[in-house]
């Protein structure tokens, strides 16, 4: 069983508004993995109380995790992607702490240090959802009644999805029923004009059978999550044509959420919308 991240402040050696933690060398590497992953699609790393709910810059996911060792702590810095190559230079096989004071957080190994100013939360471009906010914008519309698909893809399948994306220069996967059969459905990534196109099928049915000659597109950047299986979680909306999307996966020790939702559409229609 890895080891937990521990409080070590020393009574004797605390100073007011400082507080520290030591992240083990598996710890760490899980952090700095996910920072690494996500530093595309995310400005700024706002954390509350070990936990990382945020929309992508985009707007179009959330993602949602939670860091058993930064349980407790409240902190913002801006600018992920600088913050993931200045601790890079940090010793890999080692314990890191990190130390926290009233401005700054300091990630240090024992020889080497990077200290980075803590961000103004009312000023991040990647702000913190509330579980409060989340139930308004997407709990709270979903049909508990009308899952649509219930379907686990392996790690290599989800990296190819991912990689098929990249390399035809998309955002949009596409899910869509089979033909004559609206219980069983594929997965298509193509080009605009269909080709190259590239389909995977679902194994599971549909757990609620799809509306015929419709589909939904979902966007390709919850894939970036490509180091262990995935399953994907599809409803209907209460009352509207629209699709929940919620994922989940992990990385390392972390387990991700990946929240999201788009426009159930007619075959025949060119645009793909997805929703704000």
């Amino acid at each position: 069983m890895r080891e937990e991240a521990k409080n070590i402040i020393d009574p004797n050696e605390a100073q007011p508004g400082l507080n520290t933690v030591v992240l083990s060398k598996e710890q760490f590497r899980e952090f700095h993995t996910f920072l690494n992953i996500i530093k595309t699609h995310f400005d700024d790393l706002c954390i509350i109380d070990g936990t990382f709910r945020a929309r992508s810059n985009d707007r179009s996911f959330i993602v949602e995790t939670g860091f058993r060792y930064f349980q407790n702590c409240d902190f913002s810095i801006a600018d992920i992607n600088l913050l993931s190559r200045m601790i890079a230079v940090l010793y890999k096989n080692t314990d890191i702490t990190v130390t926290f004071t009233e401005e700054s957080i300091i990630f240090a190994d024992g020889c080497q240090s990077v200290e980075v100013a803590k961000a103004n939360t009312q000023f991040i471009d990647n702000a913190f959802y509330t579980y409060e906010e989340m139930y308004g914008i997407f709990f709270e519309c979903i049909n508990p009644d009308s899952p649509l698909i219930k379907e686990t893809k392996s790690k290599n399948v989800v990296k190819n999805i991912s990689k098929v994306a990249q390399n035809l220069n998309t955002t949009a996967i596409k899910f869509r029923h089979n033909e004559n059969d609206l219980n069983k459905g594929h997965i298509i990534i193509s080009m605009q004009g269909g080709s190259p196109e590239y389909t995977v099928k679902l194994d599971e049915d549909f757990i609620t059978p799809m509306i015929e000659n419709y589909s939904f597109s979902v966007t390709s950047f919850p894939f970036i999550f490509n180091q262990a299986e995935m399953v994907f979680n599809y409803y209907f909306d209460i009352d509207r044509p629209i699709i929940y999307a919620i994922y989940n996966t992990s990385v390392d020790g972390l387990f991700i959420n990946i929240y999201s939702r788009t426009s159930l559409i007619e075959e025949d229609e060119l645009t793909k919308a997805f929703l704000g």
